[in-house]
């Protein structure tokens, strides 16, 4: 069963951290990628403000759990440039290793899910893919969007 939390002025209090309509991703978020080597990791070159890639040819990821009662209907991934086709969203669960994948799409635009949109119930997460054209491209950060069920 769904726990809702009523304020004191009787606004109904959820979501991600209270958030009800999307989940934050900061750029130190998309902290993983697809290069397994040590030199190639993702690093700031600029205090933390923007996140990049060392190698233009790994990709990064952000992952965050789906909250119960909430469904995610789609990403956002804020970049220093418009790349088509560089955002993939994924959906996982923490109890096995299958993935779904869906469509991708640009960014500094909200990708839809492809498909059947991922329910939260404590275990699925989505992932955000972001596929970098070249080592100058920064993520600025990004949001899964999500609604109630």
């Amino acid at each position: 069963a769904n726990t809702e939390v009523i304020s004191g002025s009787g606004e109904v209090l959820g979501g991600y951290h209270g958030n009800d309509s999307f989940i934050p991703l900061l750029p130190s978020d998309f902290n993983f990628g697809s290069d397994s080597s040590r030199t190639h990791g993702v690093y700031t070159a600029d205090d933390g403000a923007t996140s990049r890639v060392a190698n233009a040819s790994s990709n990064m990821y952000a992952s965050k759990i789906i909250p119960n009662g909430f469904t995610a209907t789609g990403v956002r991934v804020n970049c220093s440039v418009t790349l088509a086709g560089a955002v993939t969203p994924h959906d996982a669960s923490i109890t096995d290793d299958s993935i779904n994948d869906h469509t991708a799409g640009a960014t500094n635009a909200d990708v839809a899910f492809s498909g059947t949109d991922p329910v939260g119930d404590g275990e699925r997460y989505v992932i955000v893919e972001f596929n970098p054209a070249a080592t100058s491209n920064e993520i600025q950060g990004g949001k899964i969007i999500i609604s109630r069920t």
